[in-house]
C-alpha cells in the first residue's frame, strides 16, 4: 500500500493503527493515581475526575467510563479492608505512615494528613 501523507514510513492503516495505541497509551498515562497505586480515597478521586474528563471530551466510549467507575467503586469499597490489613500486618501507624509518603507531610497551617483517611469501620471477622 501508499505510505500515509501523515507518516513517513507507514500506510494508512498501520499509521491509523499506531496512532490508535499511541492515544490509548496517553490515556492510560493520564489515569494514573496521584501515588501510582489505587490505595486510598485520593487516588480513586483523583482518577475519576481524569475518567469525568476524558468521557467530556470523548476521548473515551461511554462503556469503558462505565466499566472504569464501576472497577473504581469495587476497590473503593474494599480500601477499609486494605487499611486493615496494613495496620494488623505493620502497626497502627502504618496508614498514616504511607499516606505520609504518598502526599507528604503538610505544612504548618495545612490540615493533617489524618483527614484524608477513610473514614470507615475496622471489617468484621
Amino acid at each position: 500500500m501508499l505510505r500515509a501523507p501523515n507518516h513517513p514510513s507507514l500506510c494508512v492503516f498501520h499509521a491509523r493503527q499506531e496512532e490508535q495505541i499511541l492515544e490509548a497509551d496517553r490515556i492510560a498515562a493520564e489515569l494514573a493515581s496521584l501515588s501510582g497505586e489505587f490505595r486510598t480515597a485520593t487516588d480513586l478521586n483523583h482518577v475519576l475526575g481524569k475518567l469525568f474528563a476524558l468521557l467530556a471530551a470523548q476521548r473515551i466510549p461511554t462503556r469503558n467510563a462505565v466499566v472504569l467507575g464501576y472497577l473504581a467503586q469495587l476497590i473503593l469499597q474494599t480500601l477499609s479492608t486494605v487499611k486493615w490489613e496494613t495496620e494488623r500486618a505493620q502497626g497502627l501507624e502504618a496508614w498514616e505512615r504511607m499516606l505520609r509518603r504518598y502526599f507528604g507531610k503538610p505544612q504548618d497551617g495545612a490540615p493533617q494528613i489524618a483527614a484524608l483517611e477513610l473514614h470507615t469501620d475496622t471489617p468484621r471477622r
